[in-house]
């Protein structure tokens, strides 16, 4: 039975009441203080950039060209890629945005099998597709869609419909079309069918997306701890029982809002399943740290056992997941306080150099994740951390589409700065690695390349489409 906390609810019985404990001045200082600080960093990185660039000579061309690896565990990936196929236009600027993101989609697309009679035609994967690679190709086909709509391009528009066609019942624990025994993979399914839908105009699109939704509302959402989404069906790989974590349920929310305005069906919005009493449960379930250093960022699962969260490393996707759906929650129902919250932490994470272990930004003013002090960042189920950056960037880019911030943009900025500094295209494409400021010693793979891009096509700024219905 789950303990009330009615130590931060507020009168309305929505938001937590240390959402509004002293806000507007920490939120004044706290935005000042990332304002200055990431304005003299960038100032920094650009500097010492633009000096390297003025050392090199770049000769662009729309031939093959073969990119080099600094590593040799790379080689497999640094391989002929076209510019031709990048969609990048030749006369932007070499070193845009959106260049870069184009020059990095042509490399993701590279990893896209669409080898007729694999296990796993449609994903960013080989052979039978399980694991992370089942969500992580919905993430990736999410990313390439993002691209084509902030840049106006339909380059990679058939990857939509052959996901579509042959991927469905491709993971191994199949349940149904795009459906397994995780709801959060799930979710991301979900997720990238809207945004599909929303690019193409395809209802066919939609109502994959309503399918899955209702999938997950039938059989994961519960009255157990209050209410929510179990993690999983039945016990976990190790004989576990189901958690309900915070990753989970924020697209569960963030699903139900953007389904509503699409369709405004209430049934996406009202009712104890709803996107409103769910967020409600979710911010009076303690998920949210209320004091402390940590204070605002959001911890990762209830204990089955109990109902009371389980403290320890904070991950970006959560605080990333959450926001997004806080910030769907507003745009429908214009109650501030929701998007206060939304801000509050996102500037939690961005001031988390030494609150928590490991802390979410690095000393350079980088995101980063607790993969980074891992053994080995391609040893599961580690390899998961891969993809979280990209979706805390992606959403803290739908915040900033809102709230106007220019300590989001600095952020953004600051990260990509880095990044590109990192891994130099030289205008051809390139393979990100797990590390955006420091060349990292893992492979590259789907989900670094599609957690760079997501960074990169915020910054590409031409449609908030995935942001809202």
């Amino acid at each position: 039975m789950m303990t009330e906390r009615t130590d931060i609810v507020q009168d309305d019985n929505v938001i937590p009441s240390f959402v509004k404990r002293n806000n507007n001045l920490n939120k004044i200082l706290i935005s000042i203080a990332i304002v200055i600080f990431f304005f003299l960093i960038s100032i920094a990185s650009f500097l010492f950039y633009n000096k390297s660039l003025a050392t090199k000579t770049v000769t662009p061309t729309s031939g093959t060209r073969m990119l080099h690896s600094r590593n040799q565990k790379q080689s497999q990936l640094w391989t002929h890629v076209s510019l031709t196929q990048s969609g990048a236009n030749q006369s932007e600027p070499l070193f845009s945005y959106k260049m870069q993101s184009a020059n990095g989609i042509a490399a993701l697309q590279t990893l896209y099998n669409n080898s007729s009679g694999s296990p796993s035609r449609g994903l960013f994967c080989t052979g039978i597709p399980t694991g992370t690679c089942w969500w992580e190709s919905a993430n990736e086909l999410n990313t390439i869609i993002t691209y084509m709509e902030q840049a106006h391009s339909k380059t990679y528009i058939h990857d939509i419909g052959r996901t579509f066609s042959y991927a469905a019942n491709e993971e191994l624990h199949s349940t149904g079309p795009f459906l397994d025994r995780y709801y959060d993979d799930d979710g991301w399914w979900a997720m990238t069918w809207i945004n599909a839908y929303q690019l193409t105009g395809n209802i066919a699109y939609l109502h994959m997306a309503e399918n899955i939704f209702t999938y997950i509302r039938t059989y994961g959402w519960s009255t157990a701890c209050g209410g929510g989404v179990w993690q999983f069906a039945g016990l976990g790989q190790k004989n576990q029982l189901p958690t309900k974590d915070a990753i989970v349920n924020a697209l569960y929310i963030a699903l139900a809002a953007r389904l509503y305005q699409e369709t405004h069906n209430q049934i996406y919005l009202q009712g104890d399943a709803g996107a409103l009493a769910t967020m409600s449960w979710f911010l009076h379930s303690g998920y949210i740290t209320s004091q402390g250093r940590q204070r605002y960022l959001v911890n990762g699962s209830l204990s089955s056992a109990t109902c009371q969260p389980v403290t320890g490393y904070k991950q970006s996707n959560v605080q990333g997941m959450i926001i997004g759906a806080l910030v769907n929650i507003y745009q429908i129902t214009k109650n501030q306080a929701y998007l206060n919250l939304a801000q509050n932490i996102a500037d939690a994470v961005l001031i988390d150099r030494n609150n928590s272990n490991p802390p979410l930004v690095d000393r350079n003013g980088v995101l980063t994740e607790a993969c980074t002090h891992a053994p080995d960042c391609n040893q599961s189920p580690a390899k998961s951390y891969l993809q979280y950056k990209g979706i805390f960037m992606r959403n803290l880019y739908c915040l900033n589409n809102v709230a106007r911030a220019a300590k989001y943009s600095a952020f953004l900025t600051q990260n990509a700065s880095w990044l590109i500094k990192t891994y130099p295209a030289d205008n051809n494409p390139v393979f990100y690695g797990f590390s955006w400021d420091s060349y990292s010693v893992q492979s590259p793979n789907q989900a670094t390349q599609g957690s760079a891009l997501d960074l990169l096509n915020a910054l590409i700024g031409g449609s908030d489409a995935m942001c809202q219905g």
